[in-house]
């Protein structure tokens, strides 16, 4: 696993993903530190859409100050982020925390809860 999320790089060859592949990995000693919200911790498993979201936001800052060759690509980049946003029911992350803050029982604890106010098992549910 240390390969495949980059830790570690191979001895021999090289790891290709295809273009919209993207690997999770939980880390079994990861650390709920003070601070963190329930709320935050469960959003943060949609990390890659929001980094691309970033991107997108970038994007439209830069359009402009471009020229008109560069706002095709930009505009071009912009579209197939909006596109894979959109696939991914990016609009609806709040809704999908909430719906999976309820399933696991956190939702009466509130989404803002620090989860060093959490029980450990309550914890290891956040996780």
């Amino acid at each position: 696993m240390n390969i495949v999320t980059g830790k570690l790089m191979p001895d021999e060859g090289k790891v290709e993903w295809s273009k919209n592949v993207h690997a999770g990995y939980l880390d079994q000693h990861a650390v709920l530190e003070k601070g963190m919200t329930i709320g935050g911790v469960l959003k943060s498993a949609f990390d890659p859409l929001l980094q691309k979201e970033q991107r997108m936001n970038e994007i439209c800052d830069q359009l402009g100050d471009t020229d008109s060759e560069q706002m095709e690509q930009l505009m071009e980049e912009l579209g197939t982020i909006q596109d894979e946003l959109t696939l991914h029911d990016f609009y609806t992350i709040d809704a999908k925390v909430e719906e999976v803050a309820r399933a696991l029982g956190l939702l009466d604890f509130g989404l803002e809860r620090d989860v060093t106010d959490l029980s450990g098992g309550q914890r290891t549910k956040v996780f």
